[in-house]
C-alpha cells in the first residue's frame, strides 16, 4: 500500500498475519463475461457489523446490471442483539440464502 502510496508518508504500517490466498503461487485468473452468470459467495455471521446488509444491496445492484448473476450467503443463525433476522434476510430476493 505504501509503494501506491495508498498510506500517507510517515504513517506506521504493520503486516500481521492472517487467513488467505498465496497470490504469488496461486496467480488471479480472468473473470468470466458478466454475461455468463457470476456467482458471489459471502460466509459470515448474521450480524450487521459483518457487512451482510451491504452484501445484500450490492447483490440487488449486481443483479440489474448482470441478471444471470448469483449471490449465496451462507450463516449459520444468530441469537446475539446485533442478528439479522430471518425475516430481515427473507426482504433481499436478489440473495439465496
Amino acid at each position: 500500500m505504501k509503494k501506491l502510496a495508498l498510506v500517507p508518508e510517515g504513517l506506521p504500517v504493520t503486516i500481521v498475519p492472517g487467513a488467505g490466498v498465496d497470490t504469488e503461487d496461486r496467480p488471479a485468473l480472468p473473470l468470466p463475461a458478466i454475461g455468463q452468470g457470476l456467482v458471489f459467495l459471502m460466509i459470515a455471521s448474521r450480524e450487521r457489523r459483518r457487512g451482510v446488509i451491504e452484501y445484500c444491496a450490492a447483490a440487488t445492484a449486481l443483479r440489474r446490471r448482470a441478471p444471470t448473476s448469483r449471490c449465496l450467503f451462507a450463516s449459520l443463525p444468530a441469537e446475539s442483539s446485533v442478528a439479522i433476522s430471518a425475516a430481515e434476510l427473507a426482504q433481499h430476493p436478489d440473495v439465496e440464502y
